[in-house]
């Protein structure tokens, strides 16, 4: 890649606001949040911080756990998003696991959901998670080639998880190291 062309993960920032939300409603015809559990009456700003303290462990929600919310951006344009979750409660231990990542329609089978997901294991490593969960929906075959690449097998006690909608989540195991 060119230097112009170069992806960078970083943090959400305020000044996201109008790429972040268009993003979003993109996003939301595939029943996928960009920006997970913003509230409605939520400024973008405090999103933004809530985000930030999540990260630090600080004002966790009751049921949620510490986890880090990134962005790609190449060029000044925002591609996709990516959570960590540095440890996992009953739900993401079963159904969401330890990454989760989403890319833009205008922006999917450029290698952006793998750079987000091999960016999501250094940062569970550091954090000293060896092996981390990632999960896709059974017919999402884009999203589980990128898990593929980035070392992930099927769980072999638990493959799939049949969800209340309905459909089936795959579980899959990779080394973060």
């Amino acid at each position: 890649m060119s230097e112009t062309n170069r992806l960078i993960i970083r943090q959400l920032r305020p000044s996201d606001r109008h790429q972040a939300e268009a993003l979003h409603e993109q996003l939301l015809a595939d029943e996928f949040e960009f920006l997970v559990g913003r509230g409605e009456r939520e400024s973008f700003a405090d999103y933004v911080a809530r985000q930030l303290a999540n990260e630090e462990g600080r004002d966790i929600p009751e049921g949620w756990v510490r986890a880090g919310f990134y962005v790609a951006e190449r060029d000044g344009e925002l591609l996709g998003r990516l959570g960590v979750r540095y440890e996992l409660n009953a739900f993401l231990a079963s159904v969401a696991g330890h990454l989760g990542y989403g890319v833009g329609p205008a922006y999917r089978r450029q290698g952006v959901a793998e750079a987000l997901a091999r960016f999501g294991l250094r940062r569970l490593h550091v954090s000293g998670v060896d092996q981390a969960l990632i999960t896709c929906d059974e017919a999402n075959t884009g999203s589980r080639a990128t898990i593929e690449k980035v070392g992930g097998r099927l769980d072999r006690q638990q493959p799939t998880v049949r969800r209340h909608d309905g459909g089936t989540t795959l579980r899959f195991w990779a080394p973060t190291g």
